[in-house]
């Protein structure tokens, strides 16, 4: 797959890879969690405060890519575009992760289903990101 890749992204793609799908399986064994009932608040902080980290990374990362793009692939606005595309999915996670907290911090029991939907959509994001990442090393964005 990293054929595709001109060797300055090369890292940085592997490292968003691997974050992404560290974020997915975290994200499905909370919400499992959720679904047996068998988790606890010091759970569900633990799986916010990953995510929340782990967003942090990926946006640090997409910033980098950024860079590399504008030094060396400065006309290449495809390139440029799609990274500020999967940036608004980091947004969105992020976004999704201080809402459904916020709203579990202030009342548990009703919070309990926005942390579930956010979760749910946290992994639909993930997805997608991958999906789009791999369309995207497959047709050479990354050359």
């Amino acid at each position: 797959m990293m054929d595709n890749v001109f060797a300055p992204f090369e890292r940085n793609l592997k490292d968003f890879i691997d974050i992404i799908e560290s974020m997915e399986i975290y994200s499905t064994d909370s919400l499992e969690k959720i679904r047996s009932k068998s988790y606890t608040e010091e759970d569900i902080f633990d799986t916010f405060d990953h995510i929340h980290r782990q967003t942090t990374k990926l946006t640090f990362i997409l910033i980098s890519m950024l860079k590399t793009a504008a030094q060396y692939r400065p006309t290449n606005i495809a390139l440029q575009n799609f990274l500020n595309h999967l940036g608004s999915y980091v947004s969105h996670i992020t976004a999704l992760n201080v809402d459904a907290l916020g709203k579990y911090r202030k009342n548990p029991v009703y919070g309990i289903r926005s942390i579930y939907r956010a979760l749910e959509d946290i992994i639909h994001y993930t997805k997608a990101i991958k999906e789009e990442l791999n369309d995207a090393i497959e047709k050479g964005l990354f050359m």
